[in-house]
């Protein structure tokens, strides 16, 4: 027990602010335009530090400071709390029953820690819970379950027809994990939700299980030129149709869609958009200017640093206090972090770098597409842009190599570290070759 305890806590108090600040601070990196896996990994490292040292405080810190903080509204310290009490025997009941009684705040910070729990016990436990749980609880759980691939077990059906989109959504992500108990029939109903995020997660699944439905609704989503339809862009850019990319292409005109769509054609690896990107550099429009560049790089290898990247002048005048929102979230978001190239430089390197690429080729930071390529990226790229090539890695290994870009980063990149192989003709096959007739 620490000495100083008894002179004011200072220590574990230090240990429980340090810890909730390296929390929220993970939680940025993950989805970060900067930052990779090696980040997210030492991040990682110094949090658990933070960790030990609460643990050795056992029961008098866990009664003193963690019980306590589960009731905050502060995310990141709820979360390193219930991380620290989980792993004491005598506290895990302690935060279940959170599961049962606490409020959706706390059940969506519970989440976070269950998703990085270490006991070896914890499937056992969340398959034990009841199935009255509120939906907040449930879904928090089924998220867990998705994330680590366990089997949701008879909870999974109920919760696909569940009434609450959160749960839905959640059970659909779940049931990855033990896609026999699902009905394909069930999946193309949900194709059509209104519910945006249990559309996307139906997609994803019925892809991810070959489905052609689930690829035919990515097609009308676009063509339909529907809000809310980045996911289906990305699953096209990936498809490897030459329709397909000309329908994205056609949205970078739609000024609703135009970023979604720039976004997503930044995964296609294809030279035609990689020029395409060139005249999108300067646009008027930052944000789509700096997304342009990021595909540019992301097709090409061109990093965006020294000559290459647009010095920017004070992009926005200051705003008089009585216009200025006091209650606006100041967090920049990933993409204010892109860099913006400059464009005539830019221009220039590719006129003399286009001729080692192939017009019909696949590139990926300026390589042939590759089983090798496709690890490599998913250790180096940032962190925003992993998610997708997660998804890309799931088909096109059929279903062999599964990385959830959510997991703890230590265990991703120790996942990393084997060898992967594909077959060869899945390697450059259009994403169609995986999927059934249906």
């Amino acid at each position: 027990m620490y000495p100083d305890i008894v002179h004011g806590w200072a220590i574990p108090e230090r240990h429980l602010a340090e810890g909730a600040f390296l929390w929220a601070r993970l939680e940025n990196i993950v989805r970060s335009s900067r930052h990779t896996l090696e980040d997210a990994v030492e991040q990682e490292q110094r949090l658990r530090a933070h960790i030990d040292g609460l643990l050795i405080g056992g029961h008098a810190v866990a009664t003193r400071l963690l019980k306590p903080a589960l009731e905050e509204e502060d995310a990141p310290l709820v979360a390193t709390a219930a991380t620290v009490l989980l792993l004491q025997e005598a506290q895990v009941a302690v935060v279940l029953g959170l599961l049962r009684e606490g409020t959706e705040f706390q059940h969506q910070s519970l989440r976070k820690a269950l998703e990085r729990c270490e006991r070896e016990d914890l499937e056992a436990r969340l398959a034990v819970l009841p199935a009255s749980l509120p939906d907040s609880a449930r879904a928090a759980v089924l998220e867990v379950q998705a994330l680590r691939g366990w089997d949701a077990g008879a909870a999974l059906l109920p919760a696909l027809k569940s009434e609450s989109p959160e749960v839905t959504a959640a059970a659909l992500r779940a049931a990855r994990a033990t896609p026999t108990r699902v009905e394909p029939r069930m999946i193309h109903t949900l194709l059509d939700s209104p519910s945006l995020e249990v559309r996307d997660a139906a997609l994803a699944l019925g892809v991810a299980l070959g489905s052609r439905s689930a690829l035919r609704r990515c097609q009308q989503l676009v063509a339909q030129q529907a809000p809310g339809s980045r996911r289906a862009m990305e699953w096209l850019a990936l498809s490897g149709e030459p329709s397909d990319l000309e329908a994205l292409l056609a949205l970078t005109r739609i000024p609703a869609l135009r970023c979604d769509a720039v976004w997503a054609l930044g995964f296609s690896g294809r030279v035609s958009v990689a020029e395409a990107a060139l005249a999108w550099m300067r646009d008027e429009d930052l944000r789509f200017a700096r997304l342009a560049s990021e595909a540019f790089s992301a097709i090409t290898g061109l990093e965006l640093e020294g000559v290459y990247r647009r010095e920017l002048a004070e992009e926005e005048a200051d705003i008089p206090l009585e216009a200025e929102d006091l209650d606006a979230d100041l967090t920049p978001s990933p993409e204010e972090d892109l860099p913006a190239a400059d464009a005539d430089r830019v221009a220039a390197w590719w006129a003399e770098a286009r001729k080692r690429f192939d017009a019909q080729g696949r590139y990926l930071r300026g390589k042939p597409f590759s089983a090798p390529v496709l690890q490599e990226a998913l250790r180096q790229e940032p962190m925003r842009r992993r998610h997708v090539l997660a998804q890309e890695a799931l088909v096109r290994s059929r279903g062999t190599q599964r990385l959830e870009a959510r997991t703890p980063a230590l265990q991703q990149q120790l996942a990393l570290a084997r060898p992967w192989t594909f077959r060869e003709a899945d390697v450059r096959a259009p994403l169609k070759h995986f999927l059934g007739q249906e």
